[in-house]
C-alpha cells in the first residue's frame, strides 16, 4: 500500500488572487527552497490558506523550522506563514476529501442509469 500523506502544515497567505496558486504551492514546497519534499496540497481558489499534507515528518518540521517562505512571482513577492493547523481545519480538509473520494467511488460502483 503506498504511504500517506500525513503530516500537515497550514499555509497562511499574504495573497491569494495570484493565478494557478496551487500549482506554485506544491512546486515551491516540494522544492529545496523551502526544505521540503513529497506533499499534497489542498487549496481553494481565492482562500487565504492552504494545507499541505507531508509524507515524510522530518520534511514537515524542516518547512515549519524555516523562518521566512515566499515564492517570486512576475507581480512581486507572495509572502507566507506556516503553522501547524488547529483540529478543526484538518478536520474540515479530511471531511471534504473523504466527500470526494466517497463521491467518486460511489459513481464508479453504481450501474448506469436505463430510461
Amino acid at each position: 500500500m503506498a504511504e500517506e500523506y500525513t503530516f500537515p502544515v497550514l499555509v497562511e497567505l499574504e495573497e491569494s488572487k495570484t493565478p494557478r496558486l496551487k500549482n506554485k504551492l506544491v512546486k515551491y514546497f516540494q522544492s529545496k527552497k523551502s526544505n521540503g519534499g513529497d506533499c499534497e496540497v489542498d487549496y481553494e481558489s481565492g482562500s487565504s490558506t492552504a494545507l499541505l499534507r507531508f509524507r515524510r515528518e522530518e520534511d514537515q518540521k524542516n518547512v515549519l523550522g524555516k523562518k521566512k517562505h515566499q515564492i517570486s512571482l512576475d507581480e512581486g513577492v507572495l509572502k507566507m506563514t506556516v503553522r501547524l493547523p488547529s483540529d478543526g481545519k484538518q478536520k474540515e480538509v479530511r471531511a471534504k476529501k473523504w466527500k470526494l473520494v466517497n463521491n467518486l467511488t460511489h459513481r464508479q460502483d453504481s450501474p448506469p442509469h436505463k430510461y
